[in-house]
């Protein structure tokens, strides 16, 4: 019996200890998709998309205390960026990774708005023969240490300019 112990004791301590990952301590984020690709410009009604992200990142540090923005999303026509603060995930030594799914609300209002080519107000009901517009987003986000992700973008999102 005594000679198990130490057997015991050793099998408990490799159970207990968690393996070590290679996953970068830079976040990785991955596009999986939006829950609709056309939506109404906000001159007469709300309309809004929910985008998809995967995320993986090393040591955890996702989010800051004081709720400031580490989520960007940038529209690709004008560089215009919409800014979100994700929660905090508490990160530490005792943490070797962290995955997970991320899901941002777009709420059209001031944030989806038709660009004429004509030259007219953005964000005002068509005057023209141009009834649609197309865009995409790039998105990325930044842990508390600094480290930015990769970048990525959504597929094409029509707006129809009512």
């Amino acid at each position: 019996m005594r000679k198990l112990i130490p057997v015991v004791i050793t099998l408990m301590y490799f159970l207990a200890c968690k393996p070590a990952t290679d996953i970068s301590v830079v976040p990785d984020i991955e596009f999986i998709g939006m829950n609709k690709d056309t939506v109404d410009q906000n001159v007469k009604q709300n309309d809004s998309i929910f985008i998809l992200l995967r995320f993986k990142d090393g040591d955890g540090d996702i989010g800051f205390d004081n709720n400031d923005a580490n989520i960007f999303i940038e529209d690709l026509r004008d560089g215009y960026v919409i800014k979100y603060a994700s929660p905090v995930i508490p990160g530490g030594e005792s943490l070797s990774d962290v995955s997970g799914t991320i899901q941002l609300l777009i709420n059209t209002q001031f944030n989806v708005c038709c660009k004429y080519a004509s030259g007219q107000q953005p964000c005002t009901p068509a005057l023209g023969d141009q009834l649609y517009d197309k865009m995409r987003y790039r998105i990325h986000l930044v842990d508390r240490a600094g480290n930015e992700s990769n970048r990525v973008e959504t597929s094409e999102i029509t707006i129809r300019c009512n």
